[in-house]
This record gives structure tokens, C-alpha cells and sequence, in this order.
């Protein structure tokens, strides 16, 4: 009796041992899913010749979407009427204006980093659709690369802009007054790349194109062009330098009063200026912080005159006259009505500071 008690006591000893030592371990749903969309086939097909049609299907291995459209996806050479392009399901849809399309032409779509599977977006990386409307594929390449010119540090999302020489009034105004024919954006590492082109002549033209406009807006954004035309017999490489054109205009942005007694003058980049009043007996009411200085912001302090601030301001080139209204309420000083201690019935707790608060 007592071995039966000892080899049940012993089992039991076992099994507790076991169930201390058990780990609960959470199902992890298998590796997360890092492989982006795989293209299985278009409609119609990659690469088509004599190309006829205003609908273009791409089927995918599994649900995808696209984003961004606005920043990725780009048609050259550009076409009236932007694409539109949609996602249904496991496919891609792009619709175009096929009388729009130019004879004899090669068009490249690229995507950029628009196509993302459903679940996880993991992007299909530069992705293109090519087709001719003519005879052959143009295969010419140009590979390059965007630089500070300050720093010579690659600058990545900078659009590179290709203008036909046949295509528009050949003229240096082309990036302020029209969108290019051909484009690509500069990827992290300052470099691009243009696929399938012809045998042409283009200007080139690199633009930090804040305002997603396709043209070059002036000294609010930077640019670096080719000091000569770009005559298209084979493969190319190119490198751009990217500046910021100094404002060919002076005027001024704004004023402000921060209080009565200051006027500031906020000028639209950094320069000498002299300031009269408009009036000859204000002379001895006025005074300029740092006259004669190069700057962006004048001050001028002023006394004992009321409604309005005549002054001239004379830049290099012309002049401009400034009518200011002051304002009529005279500087006055904060007054507190009541305050109050952090005490209680007068008191204060042991090694508590005594703070006052104003209201």
C-alpha cells in the first residue's frame, strides 16, 4: 500500500514539474509579407507596335492599389489630357485620349512608386508601360545625376525636364511657359534616368518643382540647365547643378507694427536700400536701425506722428513709396486687477515657497 501511494505521489510530482516548465507562445500569423506586386501580363501587350487603343489593362498576382498619382506617374511624351488611371481589384486600368497620340511615337509610362499590394503596401519599384504608335521602339537612354551646386550633394525628388526642339518655339523661357515633353524625377541619390527616347534635340533643364506645376516659378525654386542643346545620337550621361537664381526684382513683401514706435519692412531678399519720409518735416521723427546695412527686414523707429507714415524707399533700381497706417491706440502697460497666494486661510505648509499668481 504504501509503494502504490509513493508511485502515485511521485506522478504527481512529475506532472507538476512539466506544467511549471510549459511556455504559452503566441501564434506569430507566419512572416510578414514583404514582396511587392508581380506584373503577370498586359493588355495590350508590352512593347506593342502600331498601337491603336484608349484602354490599357495591367494584371497583377494579388490585390493592388495606386497612390500618389500626382508625384509618380508620368507619360512621355506628355499628352493633352492626362491618363487616368485606376485600380479594380487585381488589375490596373488606364484610360487615355488615343487621338491624342502622336504618329511614329514611342510613349512611356512610368509609375514611379504608385503600384502598393492591398495589405502590407509594399510598392512595385519604377515600374513602366512602353508602346509605339509607329514602326519600332525607340531605345536611346539618358542616365544623370542632380548636385547642390553649393555643396555638390545629390538632391533627391527634382523633376528633369526634356523639351523637343521640334515640338515648341525653341526660346529660353520654355521652363517658365511651358511643361515639358519629356520628364523623370531624381530619385535619394541625386540619379535619373530617361528610357526609349529618339534620336532628337532637347534642352535640358533640372527644376526643384515645389509648386507640382511642371514649370520653372523663378526665385522661389531652384534649377540647373545644359549650357548647350542636347543633340540625341546615342546612350548619354549628363550631370546637373542645382541653384537658386538670385531675385532679378526688389520690392516689398509686407510690413508689420509690432508696437506702437516700430514700423518693419520685410523686403523680398537681402539688399541696401535708403529710406526717406515722404514728407520733409518728418526728418528729425524717424530713425532706421542699421542704415546703410545689407537686409531683409528695415526698422524704423518713429515719434510724435499719428495716422499715417510716409516714407520712400529707394533701391538700386527704382523706388518705392509706402504709405503706413499707424495705429491710434497709444502703448500702454499691462495692468493686473487681482492676484492671488497659493495660501490657505493665510498659511503655508512647511517648506512650501510661497508663489503669488497675477490674474
Amino acid at each position: 500500500m504504501a509503494k502504490q501511494v509513493l508511485k502515485i505521489l511521485l506522478i504527481f510530482m512529475q506532472a507538476l514539474f512539466f506544467v511549471r516548465c510549459a511556455q504559452v507562445v503566441p501564434l506569430t500569423g507566419g512572416k510578414k509579407d514583404l514582396t511587392p506586386p508581380k506584373p503577370l501580363g498586359t493588355i495590350p501587350t508590352q512593347k506593342s507596335l502600331h498601337f491603336n487603343s484608349g484602354l490599357i489593362v495591367i494584371t497583377f498576382n494579388e490585390y493592388v492599389k495606386v497612390k500618389d498619382l500626382n508625384n509618380q506617374f508620368t507619360i512621355s511624351p506628355k499628352l493633352k489630357t492626362s491618363p487616368d488611371v485606376l485600380s479594380d481589384g487585381k488589375t490596373i486600368r488606364i484610360s487615355l485620349e488615343k487621338e491624342e497620340l502622336a504618329p511614329n511615337t514611342t510613349y512611356r509610362l512610368a509609375f514611379g512608386k504608385s503600384i502598393v499590394d492591398m495589405n502590407e503596401g509594399n510598392a512595385l519599384q519604377n515600374y513602366e508601360y512602353v508602346f509605339s504608335t509607329g514602326d519600332f521602339i525607340d531605345s536611346l537612354k539618358i542616365k544623370g545625376k542632380v548636385v547642390e551646386a553649393s555643396s555638390n550633394k545629390p538632391v533627391g525628388n527634382i523633376s528633369i525636364a526634356l523639351y523637343a526642339q521640334d515640338s515648341l518655339p525653341y526660346t529660353d523661357s520654355l521652363p517658365y511657359l511651358e511643361t515639358p515633353d519629356y520628364i523623370s524625377k531624381s530619385n535619394e541619390n541625386g540619379i535619373f534616368q530617361f528610357s526609349n527616347l529618339p534620336y532628337k534635340t532637347f534642352r535640358a533643364y533640372a527644376i526643384d518643382d515645389k509648386s507640382k506645376n511642371l514649370v520653372y516659378d523663378g526665385e522661389t525654386e531652384k534649377i540647373a540647365f545644359l549650357n548647350s542643346d542636347l543633340n540625341l545620337l546615342s546612350d548619354t550621361s549628363i550631370k546637373f547643378q542645382l541653384f537658386q537664381e538670385e531675385a532679378s526684382k526688389s520690392f516689398v513683401k509686407r510690413t508689420l507694427l509690432p508696437y506702437p514706435g516700430l514700423v518693419q519692412i520685410l523686403l523680398n531678399k537681402k539688399q541696401k536700400v535708403t529710406v526717406f519720409p515722404l514728407h520733409r518735416p518728418d526728418s528729425a521723427s524717424i530713425f532706421e536701425k542699421r542704415a546703410g546695412q545689407e537686409k531683409d527686414t528695415v526698422s524704423i523707429y518713429y515719434k510724435n506722428i499719428t495716422d499715417t507714415l510716409g516714407l520712400v524707399l529707394s533701391f538700386p533700381k527704382k523706388s518705392d513709396t509706402l504709405k503706413i497706417a499707424l495705429s491710434k491706440k497709444p502703448a500702454t502697460k499691462k495692468k493686473f486687477k487681482t492676484y492671488k497666494f497659493n495660501t490657505s486661510v493665510g498659511l503655508l505648509s512647511l517648506n512650501t515657497p510661497l508663489v503669488v499668481t497675477f490674474l
